[in-house]
């Protein structure tokens, strides 16, 4: 069983569906545990029932089929583990700014010199060329600090007016044309450019989905950034140990194991964690069963999606009994 939005955020109803068949077999005109409980007392016979974490389907339940197993959907389980987690993350998200690659300061603001080219060896003609163009590099630009103009200038080094003009790109192996240079380099004479994005740290929600995601798909960057968090914090480390843990839990559907999980959790100084234990002691047995047996909410979801496109086909206006109709009947 799920919930779905008759009218969007205020009317909710329920559908209910066949876990053999995958087919609805009815829908309730409200998510209430009295409208649930009357109608499992009028279809006795049901074992097993599937649901969220809602208090309302577990009271419902409970008073109407007090004999059925209830399996808490394990998709509802990880976001509620998913949310403890971003609260943990937020409450340290102070050591995010440690994560900041420290870019190499350079004087003066200038950039990083330019590496020297390996295919040079000292003392050949190549390198004599070399040196010679970054002396007249050195001369002309000194002059040039001083107020000589390009003439002057030429005139004072015995050079061409163009040879004073040229720039080191030709020397870095530029092949362009004048024209191209003096667009690119057109804004810079009427401003400084724009000083490059300062480094960020990462989100609370991106450094959340480090710890949830699957570390065989996570990037080699982030999972050294997560690596390099857990070193910086025991609380986050111990966070990626028990979601870890819970992960193997319900993969290998190892529901045995989530008495020892919750106590495990408990030993530490994880109070957001905690919360999440508390919520799963509350429903234990339908978490157990969950974590253990292989029902799911998932072709119940299927259907939801189902019942939004009836929706849309009918611009939103039909009655619960319409409704109910088309989703029973539909193919």
């Amino acid at each position: 069983m799920d919930d779905f939005a008759l009218r969007r955020g205020r009317i909710h109803g329920t559908i209910l569906i066949d876990l053999a068949t995958s087919r609805p077999v009815d829908v309730l005109a409200d998510r209430t545990a009295d409208t649930l409980a009357a109608w499992l007392r009028d279809h006795p016979g049901v074992e097993i029932v599937c649901r969220d974490r809602a208090g309302a389907y577990a009271d419902g339940i409970a008073r109407g089929a007090p004999e059925a197993i209830q399996v808490a959907d394990r998709w509802h389980l990880w976001h509620n583990l998913g949310e403890a987690v971003e609260r943990t993350v937020t409450k340290h998200r102070r050591h995010l700014q440690d994560l900041i690659d420290a870019p190499v300061a350079q004087p003066d603001g200038l950039p990083a010199p330019p590496t020297a080219n390996p295919s040079v060896t000292p003392g050949t003609r190549q390198d004599r060329i070399a040196e010679r163009t970054r002396q007249r590099h050195a001369a002309i630009h000194a002059l040039i600090v001083q107020g000589h103009g390009l003439r002057q200038i030429a005139h004072e080094l015995n050079l061409g007016r163009n040879t004073v003009r040229r720039q080191e790109l030709c020397v870095l192996g530029y092949r362009g044309g004048d024209t191209t240079v003096r667009q690119y380099v057109k804004p810079w004479r009427t401003e400084l450019p724009a000083a490059p994005a300062s480094a960020r740290p990462p989100t609370v929600r991106q450094a959340t989905g480090w710890f949830l995601r699957n570390p065989a798909h996570l990037d080699p960057d982030d999972h050294r950034r997560l690596d390099a968090l857990c070193t910086a914090c025991p609380q986050l480390a111990a966070l990626r140990a028990h979601v870890r843990r819970f992960t193997e839990m319900m993969v290998h559907r190892a529901g045995q194991r989530l008495e020892a999980w919750m106590s495990a959790v408990l030993d530490d100084d994880l109070p957001e964690l905690h919360s999440f234990v508390t919520g799963l002691r509350r429903d234990q047995d339908a978490v157990t069963a969950g974590l253990t047996l292989p029902y799911s909410s998932g072709p119940v979801e299927g259907h939801v999606n189902r019942t939004k496109t009836i929706k849309r086909q009918m611009y939103g206006r039909a009655n619960p009994d319409l409704l109910r109709k088309r989703i029973l009947l539909a193919d």
